[in-house]
């Protein structure tokens, strides 16, 4: 599965100068967004990142699912007094550390952000690949195959992150889980199983849609941001779209938001909506 895609400047923003942060900002986030495709980015003129397909050695390919193991996750603690957390989960191929910069760019600083790394495993769709995912993936057509096993793996993960938190004093409806692309559909399983504040899935999917309900009932009033572009060839706009609509057929509050003309990636405009969503439902306490 080696899509490929471009590198874009924002929707409405292509002839308007680039400083050097909106550059470092821009880079980071294709460069996430590229990862989880399996490829890697170079910084071109103006702030165009430029795509190139990534090799995978063979010592990686050979790796075996017994062999997996979550590192430690990236840590980026609070300015401030602690009162919020946020677990956040890469895409597929990608890293915690892909995604650390948008902890800057949210100028939230009573929040810790947790980033937590998949382990190395084989993905079916990728030719039996290793690479960091938190479940494999045998399609990504109309009907999806899920690695249940994998996702309820990466779940308890996600649940460990989330004790931890509550042991240093953070109330449940103070933490949001979020993530990009297989991350966000981690994100979205954990309505199942963890209380949790609120819930951001970026360009994903609803997993395992067959099986409800989708929240237990501590979670039917958390939140829900759902972000997809409608230039996605990766995981298309109607599938994000079907997934939004499908948990708010089930009663949850689910605040979708579709992005023209981007693709499988994260854009600055979606940033906003990030942080104004935070806001919302992590504000800084007197």
């Amino acid at each position: 599965l080696w899509w490929w895609s471009r590198g874009r400047h924002p929707p409405g923003r292509a002839n308007r100068r680039f400083d050097e942060a909106t550059v470092r900002i821009h880079r980071d986030l294709a460069r996430s967004a590229a990862e989880g495709l399996g490829m890697r980015t170079s910084l071109g003129r103006c702030g165009r990142v430029q795509w190139s397909r990534r090799c995978v050695s063979k010592r990686e390919q050979t790796r075996t699912r017994a062999a997996m193991a979550y590192p430690e996750p990236v840590v980026v603690e609070p300015r401030k007094t602690h009162t919020a957390s946020v677990v956040w989960l890469h895409g597929l191929g990608d890293s915690g550390h892909g995604w650390a910069s948008i902890s800057a760019q949210l100028q939230m600083p009573w929040v810790r952000y947790v980033f937590p790394t998949a382990p190395n495993r084989p993905i079916t769709i990728n030719q039996g690949m290793s690479m960091p995912g938190w479940f494999d993936l045998a399609d990504l057509g109309e009907n999806f195959v899920d690695d249940k096993q994998g996702l309820m793996e990466s779940v308890r993960i996600v649940q460990d992150i989330v004790e931890q938190e509550v042991s240093k004093g953070i109330p449940r409806e103070r933490i949001v889980v979020g993530g990009f692309s297989q991350g966000g559909a981690v994100a979205l399983q954990t309505l199942r199983s963890i209380p949790v504040g609120g819930i951001v899935a970026l360009s994903s999917w609803l997993p395992l849609v067959g099986e409800k309900p989708y929240a237990i009932s501590e979670n039917q009033e958390a939140p829900i941001l759902f972000c997809h572009g409608d230039n996605d060839e990766v995981v298309h706009f109607h599938v994000g779209e079907g997934s939004a609509e499908k948990l708010q057929a089930d009663g949850l509050k689910v605040d979708f938001k579709a992005f023209p003309g981007m693709a499988h990636e994260a854009c600055l405009e979606e940033i906003v909506e990030i942080k104004n969503f935070l806001m919302h439902a992590l504000p800084e306490l007197e």
